[in-house]
C-alpha cells in the first residue's frame, strides 16, 4: 500500500476495519471493528465471506475477537478534528454506530450502506440529531447508498 499511495501521489492512508482513512504523514494499519460504544473488543464471524461478517453476539466457534474502535475514538488518537470523507459499510453494525453518532459533527459527507434491521427512517432519525440530512439512494448507485452531509 506505501508503493501504491506514493506512486499515485495520494496522501497517505489509515486502515480501520476494510476502511481508509487520511492522516498526512503516517500509514498506520489497524485491525478491529468500528463500533457506537467504548469497550474492549468484539466477536466477528467467520463463517461468511470477507465482506459478509458481521459483529457476533457471543465468543463461539464461528467468532474471533478483534479490538473495538469508535470514531471518536480513532479522532481523539490521532488529532483528527474533520473527516472530509467517511465510508460506512459496517454489516449490520450500523444501528449501534449512528444511534450514537457524535462524530457526524465533524464529518463533511459520509456514505453508508444499510444492512438487517436498521432501516433509512431511523438512519434519518439519529442523523437528524446531529444536524445532518441524507440522501437516499436512487437506482444509479443500486438503491444501497446513501450520503448523510450537515443541514446547512
Amino acid at each position: 500500500m506505501r508503493a501504491s499511495t506514493a506512486l499515485n501521489q495520494t496522501p497517505t492512508i489509515s486502515l480501520y476495519s476494510n476502511g481508509m482513512f487520511v492522516k498526512s504523514g503516517e500509514l498506520l494499519p489497524i485491525c478491529g471493528a468500528i463500533v457506537g460504544y467504548q469497550r474492549k473488543q468484539v466477536y466477528l464471524t467467520t463463517d461468511a465471506p470477507a465482506w459478509g461478517n458481521s459483529i457476533g453476539t457471543s465468543k463461539n466457534k464461528n467468532t474471533v475477537a478483534v479490538k473495538a474502535h469508535t470514531i471518536d475514538e480513532i479522532c481523539r488518537e490521532h488529532e483528527l478534528t474533520h473527516i472530509d470523507l467517511l465510508k460506512v459499510d459496517i454489516e449490520g453494525a450500523e444501528k449501534e454506530l449512528f444511534a450514537n453518532a457524535h462524530f457526524l459533527e465533524r464529518v463533511g459527507c459520509c456514505i453508508v450502506e444499510l444492512h438487517k434491521d436498521y432501516a433509512l427512517d431511523a438512519l434519518e432519525s439519529d442523523a437528524g440529531t446531529w444536524n445532518c440530512r441524507d440522501v437516499e439512494p436512487t437506482r444509479e448507485n443500486g438503491l444501497k447508498m446513501i450520503s448523510i452531509w450537515p443541514k446547512t
